[in-house]
């Protein structure tokens, strides 16, 4: 299995992710109803930059960094009550290769 830096560029209109553009709130707004003030992202400042067209997944880069690195988050929206599940990622080319992995092995 081959895992590139940008899957949108390998895999075209097949792939089922999308880029989110700069002016949406929709996903964001959407996570901060979710959030609730005790979640571990809801004192972190989050901009929506991509979204999974096959589940509620969207992918949203913070405002801070690790390492010298921007810091990434993929959050399973629940669109209700109840906090969202979340992974963190550092550097946007670890996040590719995640989402590239779960589009090969779960969508493929």
């Amino acid at each position: 299995m081959m895992i590139t830096k940008d899957p949108f560029g390998r895999y075209g209109d097949a792939f089922n992710w999308h880029i989110l553009p700069p002016d949406n709130q929709t996903f964001t707004e959407e996570l901060k109803r979710e959030l609730g003030e005790n979640h571990p992202l809801s004192k972190k400042q989050l901009r929506a930059v991509a979204k999974c067209d096959s589940n509620d997944d969207v992918l949203y880069r913070s405002n801070r960094q690790k390492n010298g690195r921007e810091v990434y988050y993929i959050v399973h929206l629940t669109w209700q009550a109840g906090p969202p599940r979340y992974q963190e990622f550092i550097g946007i080319e670890a996040a590719w290769e995640y989402i590239e992995y779960l589009y090969l092995t779960e969508y493929l």
